[in-house]
């Protein structure tokens, strides 16, 4: 039975503490009264330390939670469509997926969906209460299909766009995994050299008193300030890290980190390519599963996650609405490429603007695979110069040394 610790006056005016047993708190209340006690507070003894604990408990639950991939949402809309083309209802197939999804955490959402549903609330309104677990998209498109009865098209769309979007990032992945392997084995191995073999060598050459040329000192001087003042380094980068992670949590500081990643030499026509990509992907998965062309443009700049083109599309949101078309906009922000301009432009007057976007989807996914490839390709060569040059440096900061006792003997 609950405890309650409590602060009251009697009816001479005392005061009056101590702890009280009841099942709940309006009993505590009325044995105080009957008590001829005023109460001027109550609360449950050990209540602020089960808040904390209940806390900490939702913070690590947090961290526990295995937040789902587009492959997770790509097997769950597909089976989803599927189902219901065999016939069976949305209830049933929420209970069948809740018990075989792959996603701990996905499967515990849809226990929570399927419990709405059964209530009597729709799919799209179920998943809006998780809002932050279920993709915007899903939840809008989801309300399209209800509405329309065309639920397992959009499904299908759906299956579709997101399995587009996992290849796309395998493909960035497998791009970027061999640079990176070669990257940190290299700087691993350059890190024991300068900080444990090169050290070593030098003890050698000082007793035998040789003087070491200038890459040996430079990088004993590295290792030892490194090695000696690592506390404060580390202090620095992590107040450097979080005083800019701080700065692009700002308005202005985000507008130009996302302005920086649309204008960098390299990365920046590949980060275009894959958000124009993106964008005609979505839009026109959008578009196709009969949603309006001013709620899929902002449903759009949430998908994108980027400030520079989010402000780009809501002012095309509002030329839209004045009677103007898409392609306009477009062209007149000068962030989008000239053919997807004159393809929204066709696509807008032949009547057929979801097919087209699709189709200039499927170009500029093919262009980022072949800018990839051809990324791989280049800094293959790039790093192994580099890695070369280094080694090269360090062998002769040790052999530099060593042809001295050579010409000592």
């Amino acid at each position: 039975m609950p405890t309650f610790r409590y602060v009251a006056r009697t009816m001479e005016g005392e005061s009056s503490t101590g702890t009280i047993s009841a099942p709940a708190l309006r009993e505590a209340l009325e044995q105080l009264r009957a008590q001829d006690l005023f109460v001027i507070s109550i609360r449950e003894h050990g209540a602020g330390l089960q808040r904390r604990e209940a806390s900490l408990d939702q913070l690590f639950a947090r961290f526990r939670e295995k937040k789902p991939k587009n492959r997770d949402f790509m097997v769950f809309c597909r089976q989803f469509a599927t189902m219901l083309q065999a016939g069976i209802t949305v209830l049933q197939i929420l209970k069948i997926q809740a018990q075989q999804s792959e996603n701990p955490s996905l499967r515990e959402k849809l226990r929570e969906v399927a419990l709405e549903v059964e209530r009597g609330g729709t799919l799209a309104g179920a998943m809006a209460k998780h809002g932050d677990f279920f993709p915007r998209l899903i939840i809008s498109m989801a309300e399209a299909g209800e509405t329309g009865g065309i639920l397992d098209a959009v499904m299908e769309r759906l299956a579709i766009h997101f399995q587009n979007q996992h290849d796309l990032e395998e493909k960035i992945r497998s791009a970027t995994m061999y640079p990176l392997i070669v990257t940190g084995l290299a700087v691993v191995v350059m890190a024991v050299m300068v900080f444990f073999v090169l050290p070593r060598f030098s003890m050698i050459f000082e007793s035998m008193g040789l003087e070491m040329p200038f890459f040996t000192r430079s990088l004993l001087a590295l290792s030892s300030f490194i090695t000696g003042y690592w506390y404060i380094l580390l202090a620095l980068l992590l107040m450097l890290g979080l005083a800019l992670r701080r700065y692009l949590r700002t308005p202005q500081g985000r507008e130009r980190f996302d302005w920086l990643q649309l204008r960098l030499p390299i990365y920046g026509k590949i980060y275009r390519t894959m958000i124009v990509a993106r964008f005609s992907r979505t839009l026109g998965t959008l578009l196709a599963s009969g949603l309006g062309i001013v709620a899929g443009l902002e449903l759009v700049e949430k998908v994108l996650n980027n400030v520079v083109l989010a402000g780009a599309l809501a002012e095309a949101r509002r030329v839209i609405r004045q009677g103007q078309t898409l392609a306009l906009p477009l062209a007149a922000s000068g962030l989008f490429p000239p053919m997807v301009v004159e393809m929204v432009h066709i696509g807008e007057e032949s009547g057929s603007l979801d097919s087209m976007l699709e189709r200039t989807a499927e170009f500029y996914e093919g262009e980022l695979s072949f800018y990839l490839d051809r990324l791989g390709s280049v800094i293959e060569p790039v790093l192994i110069v580099f890695v070369g040059i280094f080694v090269a440096i360090l062998l002769l900061s040790i052999i530099q040394p060593m042809m001295g006792i050579y010409q000592m003997i």
